[in-house]
C-alpha cells in the first residue's frame, strides 16, 4: 500500500513538473512565432503596397468637385442653400453668398470642407 501512495506521489510530482515546464516554455515563445532569418548582408524585403482600388482612381477635376459640393449642400436637410455659390480651384473652395444662420453657415462650410481634400476653404458666406 505504502508503495502505491508513493507512487503517486511521484506521479504527481513529475506532472507537476512537466507541465511548469511547460508553462515556462510557453512564456518565452514569441507571440508571433519564430521570426525570420535573413542571409548575411541582407534584409527583409520591403512589403508591396496593395493597391486600394478607391485611391488607384485619379483625383476630382475642379469642376467635378463643384458639383458634388454643390449636390451635397442642395440636399442637406437643415441648410438653404439658395444663396450659396461654389466655386472651386486647384487649391481652393470659396462659398459665397447668404444664408438664414450662423450654424447654415458652418455647416455648408463642414460638407465642403469634406470634400475638398487638400484645397482651403474660403467660407465668406454673410448670415442674413
Amino acid at each position: 500500500m505504502k508503495n502505491k501512495s508513493n507512487l503517486v506521489a511521484v506521479m504527481a510530482m513529475a506532472l507537476m513538473l512537466s507541465l511548469s515546464a511547460l508553462a515556462r516554455q510557453q512564456d518565452q515563445t514569441p507571440t508571433g512565432g519564430t521570426p525570420p532569418t535573413f542571409p548575411q548582408g541582407t534584409s527583409a524585403p520591403t512589403p508591396t503596397q496593395k493597391t486600394d482600388p478607391k485611391s488607384s482612381t485619379p483625383p476630382l477635376t475642379s469642376q467635378e468637385l463643384k458639383i458634388q459640393i454643390v449636390k451635397k449642400l442642395q440636399t442637406q436637410p437643415g441648410l438653404n442653400s439658395r444663396e450659396i455659390h461654389v466655386k472651386v480651384s486647384h487649391d481652393a473652395v470659396s462659398l459665397r453668398g447668404s444664408v438664414p444662420t450662423d450654424n447654415e453657415r458652418m455647416l455648408a462650410e463642414a460638407i465642403a470642407k469634406s470634400f475638398s481634400s487638400n484645397r482651403r476653404i474660403d467660407n465668406r458666406l454673410v448670415v442674413k
